[in-house]
Order: C-alpha cells, then structure tokens, then sequence
C-alpha cells in the first residue's frame, strides 16, 4: 500500500481515470479493502467484550479492574498509536521523497 501510494505513476495506472490494465488489481484491492477496518473492529470489540464480561472465577474486582485497564492501554496503542505512527511515516516518506528534508 504505502509502495503504491508513494509511486505516481504506479498510485495512476491503477486508481486513476482512463483504462490501464492495472485498474482491474486497483479495483479488486479497493473491493477487498473496504471492509478492513469494520471487520478488525468487529474482531477487537468481540474479543474485549469477552475478556471485560465478568471477573474470572477465583479473581477479585480489583485484579478486573487493573485488567481493563490495560485492555484500554492495548485498545488505545492498537486504534490511536498505531495509526499516528503510520501516518508520520507516509508523511516522512513523502517528504523526504519530495525533497524538503
């Protein structure tokens, strides 16, 4: 993704107007990624409401407590984190790429 986001002529022949036989793959990778994001949250929101249903037996409420919070750590590392991360990477890439550092 970030190899063809980054290559202009590449990000052309397969998201841009016109016929190019690389559209068809720019078409099927735009079909197949659309339900991405709303499947992985789907996954995570199954497995945390699971995990955050009720203490285990045997585990007191403050042992629940100090484990929810660290599914709220890993939730926010996986949702906010991540996808920063990502993003200062596509922005250095382009930058550099560009000329401007």
């Amino acid at each position: 993704g970030i190899l063809v986001a980054c290559v202009a002529p590449l990000q052309a022949q397969m998201f841009g107007p016109g016929s190019s036989p690389l559209r068809v793959v720019g078409q099927a990778v735009r079909t197949l990624g659309t339900p991405a994001p709303v499947i992985g949250s789907i996954i995570m929101s199954c497995s945390l409401a699971h995990t955050m249903a009720s203490p285990s037996a045997g585990e007191d409420v403050g042992e629940a407590k100090a484990h929810r919070g660290g599914l709220i750590i890993l939730c926010l590392v996986r949702l906010v984190l991540a996808p920063a991360t990502g993003l200062f990477l596509v922005w250095a890439t382009v930058t550099v790429a560009a000329g401007g550092g």
